[in-house]
């Protein structure tokens, strides 16, 4: 099956960037995404280089972003690839593992976004490669990825207390519209 070209307008219509944006590390992040055979559309490379831009301090431009995109239109794909570049580069400054966590309003769509990287990770030997001792943990309600170098990417559906013990160094919350302040 071959790819259609898509030839509708491949930048937001609307963006709204930080204002101190003194460099970015999207290169990398796209290589490495590129790398591990995930193919993003032109729009998706766009918003998730927008999250590598960095402020002259060298740390995350914007401490906060969203996306507004419509119901399966691939939201998730673009999610998935800047989860898969944290996990395997931009480490913390004092060099400790990342945990990201990835929250979504019902169980089932945490499911489906772990299954999304699950499966990225057993088409590539590379990328299996640099999973610590048993990485994909698909216990009911415990699923996580872990790497080698202790990087964790754990998923979890919102409730009140269902993050309740963790800090995260970076947080997802798919389907935003469908968070309450509680489950925040």
């Amino acid at each position: 099956m071959t790819r259609a070209t898509c030839s509708a307008l491949q930048v937001p219509r609307l963006e709204h960037l930080p204002a101190d944006v003194a460099g970015t590390r999207a290169p990398t992040a796209l290589q490495l995404i590129a790398a591990s055979g995930v193919h993003l559309d032109p729009w998706q490379a766009h918003l998730v280089a927008r999250l590598f831009d960095v402020d002259s301090a060298g740390r995350s431009a914007a401490s906060e972003a969203g996306w507004l995109v419509s119901r399966q239109n691939g939201k998730g794909e673009g999610l998935m690839a800047w989860e898969l570049a944290h996990l395997l580069a931009f480490p913390r400054p004092d060099g400790k593992p990342k945990l990201i966590m990835h929250s979504a309003h019902e169980t089932k769509t945490a499911d489906e976004a772990f299954e999304r990287i699950k499966q990225v990770f057993m088409r590539s030997r590379h990328l299996m490669a640099r999973l610590a001792p048993n990485g994909i943990r698909v216990a009911n309600g415990q699923q996580t990825i872990t790497m080698r170098n202790g990087n964790r990417l754990r998923f979890v559906a919102r409730s009140k207390s269902s993050g309740r013990g963790f800090t995260a160094d970076k947080l997802i919350l798919d389907e935003a519209q469908e968070c309450s302040a509680a489950a925040y």
